[in-house]
């Protein structure tokens, strides 16, 4: 079967999938709750994955936002009173979660194919398959330039620290998660080893160091969309910012950005199902649905989030996948977030980086 034939069959599946439902569906299924961040991010799941869902098993989703935090899921529990079905975890939430047992496991469920029949264990990226989650989308921070900054772009968080060969400021977020590992990386670190280097005695000192001879071409932001601002308006010449909020600003307009992949920090969302819902079967087919090829390709065209499925990528139209930290080897150019690492050490962390800034910019008066 040749591309176009592949490439016909991909559409008319994806306008059936989203609207038709199938012979087997009853009416008056109780609703499916799903909890998520909120924001953009649910305005594009709902687009993507909740509506159609919604058609194709004529089955209600009520939806609830929250910020991650897993307080009131534990009190449902141990109240035995379970209210949400499905919820959207980060991938700390997901280890915290199956951790304490507030997850049901998912390491023995046989998910569907991918649309190019690729067994689904071969399809997902590493780290999708969690023993209480299932991936749901790649999100990255990342450096970006504008296309005219420069003759040539900077290429690796080297170069980004380069300020000789590539002057102006950096927008950088005011956190030690992300610049202590570019820092590192500026300083000659193989990604690989960034973390074995930050747990050494000395490795934070060392990539707080790195930063503080950045510090005088640094703009601090507390809001992503402050650093896009400045990276367009010209007060910086380099902003790193995740790279669906670069995309939401900028797609549309007559600016034109870089993306700088290498050296990408990104990271996997998920979806887990609540420990002890009576929809866990429904909750099932929702994961499932929501993480098929045909989901994962509208849902990365309608927010810019990475595809957890490879056979996905393989229907990304060109100017979606430009945005995606997912596409071609720009994983493999990156660094994957340890989440369980910061877990583990991100307070303490965050007040040595509290107590450096503070220093820094006092002995700059």
């Amino acid at each position: 079967m040749n591309g176009m034939h592949l490439r016909l069959i991909f559409t008319v599946l994806l306008t059936l999938n989203a609207g038709t439902a199938p012979a087997q569906a009853q009416t008056g299924n109780q609703p499916l709750t799903l909890v998520s961040w909120g924001g953009a991010f649910m305005d594009a799941q709902r687009r993507a994955l909740f509506t159609p869902f919604e058609a194709r098993f004529d089955r209600r989703i009520v939806t609830h936002e929250y910020r991650g935090n897993l307080v009131l899921l534990r009190a449902q529990i141990a109240a035995g009173e379970i209210e949400w079905d499905v919820i959207a975890v980060d991938e700390r939430g997901a280890g915290e979660g199956c951790r304490e047992n507030l997850f049901e496991k998912l390491d023995g469920h046989r998910w569907s194919r991918g649309f190019d029949n690729t067994p689904a264990a071969e399809d997902f990226i590493d780290g999708a398959l969690h023993e209480c989650a299932l991936g749901s989308s790649v999100r990255a921070l990342l450096f970006f330039t504008l296309d005219d900054a420069f003759a040539t772009a900077p290429r690796s968080p080297a170069e980004v620290f380069d300020t000789r060969a590539f002057p102006g400021k950096r927008a950088l977020p005011r956190t030690p998660r992300g610049n202590l590992e570019w820092a590192l990386m500026a300083d000659g670190v193989p990604p690989l080893e960034v973390y074995a280097e930050l747990q050494r005695p000395g490795g934070v000192q060392r990539a707080l160091g790195r930063l503080s001879a950045l510090h005088p071409h640094i703009k601090w932001w507390r809001k992503a969309t402050d650093a896009v601002r400045w990276l367009t308006d010209g007060s910086v010449t380099i902003a790193a910012v995740h790279h669906d909020v670069m995309a939401q600003v900028i797609v549309g307009t007559p600016v034109m950005v870089v993306p700088i992949w290498s050296g990408q920090l990104w990271e996997i969302d998920y979806w887990a199902i609540v420990k002890g819902t009576p929809r866990a079967q429904a909750a099932r087919e929702f994961l499932d649905f929501a993480t098929g090829t045909l989901r994962q390709v509208e849902f990365a065209r309608i927010s810019s989030h990475g595809p957890v499925r490879r056979s996905a990528l393989s229907y990304t139209q060109p100017p979606v996948a430009a945005w995606l930290p997912s596409a071609g080897d720009r994983l493999q150019r990156g660094l994957r977030i340890d989440a369980e690492w910061w877990a583990r050490n991100g307070a303490q962390l965050d007040a040595e980086f509290r107590a450096w800034f503070t220093a820094l910019t006092l002995d700059q008066r």
